[in-house]
């Protein structure tokens, strides 16, 4: 919160809040990284970057209880967003999971070791909306497929990477 502070704390179009963002209100606890951008509240992709070797160099050895709002109640407060950027170390089906209207594009990243979750996440979009996908390979932000595709088409092409331990990638869905 502190680097966000220092970053965004004076725009007045930036709304920072201190909570994590999962299936229900509540609370939740946090796995601190010695990278704060690897702290996760999922403990299976802990486990799953860890021995795959991607982050051998970063350890979570410090938990610390957080807030959890949903992403529901963030569009009761503020509205409906024109897009959502989904990036949570593994926690991104839990955030889906509060989320029960479509918005016009939403993103998420995966990694190849937590392939099933983001398939999770596909089918989570399709219980709320009508959607079709494209994903981008690091911080390219470039689409990688020339056209928008089903949920078939999409799970094919994120297959291809699943043995692949450096690649991280993120998933676009546009809602029809």
């Amino acid at each position: 919160m502190k680097l966000l502070k220092a970053e965004f704390g004076r725009n007045p179009k930036v709304k920072l809040l201190k909570k994590a963002v999962g299936a229900r209100e509540g609370s939740a606890e946090i796995m601190v990284s010695n990278a704060s951008t690897l702290s996760s509240l999922s403990p299976e992709w802990v486990d799953a970057v860890r021995n795959s070797g991607r982050f051998s160099d970063y350890a979570w050895e410090r938990k610390q209880r957080v807030e959890v709002t949903t992403l529901d109640s963030l569009i009761r407060a503020f509205g409906i967003p024109s897009f959502i950027k989904i990036d949570v170390e593994g926690y991104e089906f839990q955030a889906l999971s509060g989320l029960s209207v479509p918005v016009r594009t939403v993103s998420f990243e995966f990694v190849p070791e937590y392939l099933g979750a983001a398939f999770k996440c596909i089918d989570r979009l399709l219980l709320i909306g009508r959607f079709r996908f494209n994903y981008s390979v690091g911080e390219s932000m470039r689409l990688a497929l020339d056209e928008w595709v089903s949920r078939e088409t999409i799970l094919a092409h994120l297959s291809r990477y699943a043995d692949d331990r450096e690649l991280f990638a993120d998933v676009y869905a546009r809602s029809d």
